[in-house]
Parts: C-alpha cells; sequence; structure tokens
C-alpha cells in the first residue's frame, strides 16, 4: 500500500517559486517542456518548503539540487496508481544501487540552491553555507514535450525536515489540454506530511 499526499499550491506561488529557479531554463533543449518544469518545480519546493518551515533547529541549512535525467531504469513493472486515467511508472534509475529498482536517476546536469530563511527565498550556490545540511534532490526526466505525462524522483537525504529517516518521494504529473497538472504523488514516508493540513488517500 502506497500513502499518497497531495498538498494544493496557488498559481501565483508556483509562479514566484520558478521565478528562483529560472536559471534552469538555459540549460534545457528543445526536447524539455519548459511549462512542465514550471509546474514540477513550483509543486516539489512549495511541498518542499511547507516541510522546511517545520524544522526547530535554525541552524539546519536546507539545500535543493535539481537535475535533469536521461538514464531511466526500463522496462520494469514498478508502478503507482494515479486517478482515473491510469498510473505512472516508478521513476527509478541506474545510480546508487546499479541496475536495481533502488537506485537513483543519474543528472545529466544539476544546479543548486539553498534556502534563506530570514529572505524566505532561495538563492542558487556552487558552496553552500552551515554544517548540518538536508538536501532534497530532484531528478526531472528528459524529452517530456515527446510525452503526455511525465515521472519526478526526489529524495531527502539524511533525512527529512520532519525526519528522522530518508524520504523517497515520486510525483506524476499529465499534460491535460495543454496544462500540466499534478495527478500522483506517493511517498514511503508515513507522517513525511501533517495529514491535518493535506489531502491523504491510500491506493
Amino acid at each position: 500500500m502506497a500513502l499518497t499526499y497531495m498538498l494544493q499550491h496557488e498559481p501565483s506561488t508556483i509562479a514566484d517559486i520558478w521565478e528562483q529557479f529560472s536559471g534552469l531554463t538555459s540549460l534545457l533543449d528543445a526536447d524539455d517542456d519548459v511549462d512542465l518544469w514550471k509546474a514540477a518545480v513550483g509543486h516539489i519546493i512549495g511541498d518542499a518548503q511547507y516541510l522546511t518551515a517545520r524544522i526547530a533547529d535554525k541552524k539546519v541549512v536546507v539545500l535543493v539540487r535539481i537535475g535533469r535525467c536521461s538514464h531511466w531504469l526500463r522496462p520494469h513493472q514498478s508502478w503507482w496508481v494515479a486517478d482515473a486515467d491510469g498510473g505512472f511508472a516508478a521513476p527509478v534509475g541506474y545510480g546508487g544501487s546499479g541496475y536495481s529498482r533502488g537506485g537513483l536517476p543519474e543528472f545529466d546536469w544539476c544546479l543548486k540552491w539553498q534556502w534563506h530563511a530570514d529572505e524566505r527565498e532561495w538563492f542558487q550556490t556552487e558552496k553552500p553555507r552551515g554544517k548540518r545540511r538536508l538536501q532534497l534532490r530532484v531528478a526531472i526526466p528528459s524529452r517530456t514535450r515527446q510525452h503526455p505525462q511525465a515521472a519526478i524522483h526526489t529524495t531527502w537525504t539524511p533525512e527529512a525536515p520532519t525526519g528522522p529517516v530518508k524520504a523517497v518521494q515520486f510525483y506524476g504529473f499529465r499534460k491535460q489540454e495543454s496544462q500540466w497538472r499534478l495527478a500522483a504523488h506517493w511517498t514511503c514516508s508515513e507522517g513525511l506530511y501533517d495529514a491535518g493540513s493535506c489531502v491523504q488517500s491510500d491506493r
């Protein structure tokens, strides 16, 4: 049984987040759907900000690495059900555990940002500050202009902001009427989100 949580983010919030991460645009090519990247980054970072606000220790540094991945493990039979339109193949890759379903999707390239709590903004960085760090890794598939849906792999390490264990999450997006929407979200970490503030369903 997979636990599904879907926070709701206003379009204005997603747009504001994308402005802070728009440096990704210069690395995208003709096969990458910029609108998918805007929707994905907006929703995923919106969720990250929700979790980051619950960190009690203000000395904790929150980082995010976002990159494109061309090397996914397939074919495989790991799926999760999304809605009446069907499901998504689990977005797993070759890195980390090698050629297995536990492998991380390897980046073609990636950029890094650090959360500045005082300004409530993300700043691109090459040299993060702070010793105690939580990192969100986001792998977005390549060639998204060629497909009507996309599955995205994210991982919090060494633990999630609401801890105390590493948290893996999958996000499923679909393009309908020229708009990308979040259709599914899966996590193996029960309690990652406060059930009182989000929609919860068992698949």
